[in-house]
């Protein structure tokens, strides 16, 4: 099998499952004839700076990956309770997947001996997505109270700016600005600007 890994990332809306689709090239037919391990490990960087690393995921039980005939069927849906830390009871508080720099190492063994991995970095942003869309839908109330130049509405037009740069910047920034920059925008939809506007 000479499999040339690569994966698809889609996270819902609201921010509580996150889909990896297989576009690897190469697959035998059937897919999973002679895989014996296929995981998925995730290191999560969030706005404070701080990496976890989860627990490796074992994509093989998820699919009944073995008995996979087409490609089609590699899809994996991930969500908040799959991210564990071994000796931590409930590390996650919530089904809502964390802001953050996501490090996707995936690792396919093959029966004869051979391993491959895809080391991806993808930036979720989900939560401050939300945040900035349900500070615009507000404008509308403002507006028709002829507010149309108030601070509040200026701060959410700038959030929707800023966040804007942010998805922009995914593909070709440092991980360190966009980290950086996270952490401003979750900071302006919590506190507001201090901008006088």
């Amino acid at each position: 099998m000479a499999v040339s890994l690569n994966l698809d990332y889609t996270e819902r809306n609201d921010n509580k499952l996150l889909t990896l689709t297989d576009t690897s090239t190469g697959w035998d037919i059937p897919a999973g004839s002679d895989i014996t391990t296929l995981s998925l490990q995730i290191s999560v960087t969030t706005s404070d700076n701080t990496t976890t690393d989860y627990d490796s995921i074992n994509l093989v039980t998820i699919n009944n990956i073995n008995a996979s005939t087409t490609q089609a069927e590699l899809i994996y849906q991930i969500d908040a309770s799959m991210l564990k830390v071994s000796g931590l009871a409930a590390w996650l508080n919530t089904d809502v997947l964390p802001d953050g720099i996501y490090e996707f190492k995936y690792v396919l063994n093959n029966g004869l001996g051979t391993s491959q991995i895809l080391d991806d970095f993808v930036l979720l942003e989900g939560n401050v997505r939300n945040g900035v869309y349900q500070t615009l839908r507000t404008i509308p109330t403002l507006y028709m109270c002829q507010e149309c130049k108030s601070k509040q509405i200026m701060d959410a037009i700038f959030a929707y700016g800023y966040l804007n740069s942010i998805r922009a910047g995914g593909y070709v920034a440092k991980t360190e600005e966009l980290i950086n920059q996270l952490y401003v925008l979750e900071r302006l939809l919590e506190y507001g600007s201090t901008y006088t506007w």
